[in-house]
C-alpha cells in the first residue's frame, strides 16, 4: 500500500511525470509546446501554485514549484489530465499517455535543495545528452533567468478545447521567484541561477568529451517518432526519495515529521474504518479530508 502524501501549505517540490513505456509523446513541436504551456498556466492559476522552473523533455517533464495553499493534488490532477487529453487528441490516439506509476513528488526541505533542483531541472536537456546547451532545447524550458520572475502568454491550443467553451482564449504562464536567498534581489538571484546552470552544463560537456560521447542534437531529436523510446535500459526498483535537503539535520527532521504523519494517519484511518467519524487526522491529510469530509488538524509547512 502506498503511503499517504502529506500536503501542507508552503512546501516546495520537484515534480516529475513520465510518459508510458518511456515513449516520446511529449516530443517538441509548436503544438505540443503550446499544449503543455497552456495546461500548466491554467492548472497553476486554478490551484494557486507558484511555478519556478519547467523543463519538458520528449518523454517526461520536471517542474520546481511551491504550493502556498496546500492544493498540490488538484494541480497535478488537472495538469496531467488535460495535457494527456490534448496530446492524445493531437495524435489521434486514445491510450494512456502517462506511465502507470504516480507522479514523483519530492519535498524540497531547505533553500539549498530548492536551488539544487532548479539547476537539475534546467540542465536536464544537457545531462540527458540531447543538446550541449540548455538554451538550444526546442521543447518547453524556462530560462534560468526567469527564476527572478516573468510570464509567458500562450493561446489556447486549437485542439480538444471547444472554441466557444469555458476555457480562456489565452493564459499567462507565470514564473515566480522561489522564497530562497532573501539577501539577493530578483536580478541577483536570476544571475546566480544562470551561473550555476552554465557551470553544471559545462561540467557535463567536459564529461562527454572525456568519455567520447556526443550529444544527440536538435535535428536528430526532431527526427524521432512519438512512439519511439530510448535505447538505454531503465533502472528498476531504485530508491524514490520523498525529501531532499542539503542539511543532514534538516533531512532527518523532515523524515521524522513524515514518519509521525504516516503513523498518525494510520491510527486515525483504523478508527475511521471502525466507525469513528469524529476522529481527527493529522495536519496535511488530503484525500480523507477532501473526498470523505474527515476532520483534519490545521498546520503549515515548518
Amino acid at each position: 500500500m502506498t503511503a499517504p502524501r502529506q500536503v501542507l501549505p508552503g512546501r516546495s517540490y520537484l515534480i516529475t511525470r513520465r510518459c508510458t513505456q518511456r515513449q516520446f509523446w511529449l516530443l517538441p513541436s509548436e503544438l505540443t509546446n503550446q499544449i503543455v504551456t497552456y495546461c500548466l498556466a491554467i492548472g497553476a492559476a486554478r490551484a494557486e501554485i507558484k511555478l519556478h522552473a519547467i523543463c519538458v523533455l520528449s518523454n517526461h517533464y520536471h517542474a520546481v514549484i511551491t504550493d502556498p495553499k496546500g492544493r498540490l493534488p488538484q494541480f497535478l490532477h488537472w495538469v496531467n489530465e488535460y495535457i494527456a487529453k490534448c496530446v492524445n487528441a493531437s495524435y489521434g490516439r486514445w491510450e494512456n499517455l502517462w506511465a502507470s506509476e504516480p507522479p514523483n513528488v519530492v519535498w524540497l526541505v531547505d533553500d539549498a535543495a530548492v536551488l539544487d533542483k532548479l539547476v537539475y531541472c534546467l540542465a536536464n536537456p544537457v545531462s540527458s545528452g540531447l543538446v550541449p546547451h540548455g538554451s538550444q532545447w526546442p521543447g518547453l524550458r524556462t530560462s534560468p533567468r526567469d527564476v527572478g520572475g516573468t510570464g509567458y502568454e500562450v493561446l489556447r491550443p486549437p485542439i480538444f478545447f471547444r472554441e466557444n467553451g469555458p476555457m480562456p482564449v489565452s493564459a499567462t504562464l507565470a514564473i515566480e521567484r522561489p522564497a530562497i536567498c532573501p539577501h539577493l534581489s530578483d536580478a541577483e538571484l536570476a544571475d546566480h541561477v544562470q551561473e550555476l546552470v552554465a557551470r553544471r552544463e559545462a561540467e557535463i560537456r567536459d564529461e562527454f568529451v572525456c568519455s567520447g560521447r556526443r550529444f544527440l542534437g536538435v535535428k536528430a531529436v526532431l527526427r524521432q517518432q512519438p512512439s519511439d523510446s530510448p535505447n538505454t535500459i531503465e533502472r528498476r526498483r531504485s530508491l524514490s526519495p520523498r525529501v531532499v535537503a542539503k542539511s543532514k539535520r534538516s533531512r532527518v527532521e523532515a523524515l521524522l515529521r513524515l514518519k509521525s504523519f504516516w503513523m498518525g494517519h494510520r491510527e486515525a484511518l483504523l478508527l475511521w474504518r471502525a466507525g469513528d467519524r469524529d476522529v481527527e487526522f493529522p495536519a496535511g491529510t488530503y484525500a480523507m479530508r477532501v473526498f470523505h469530509g474527515a476532520a483534519c488538524a490545521s498546520g503549515s509547512s515548518p
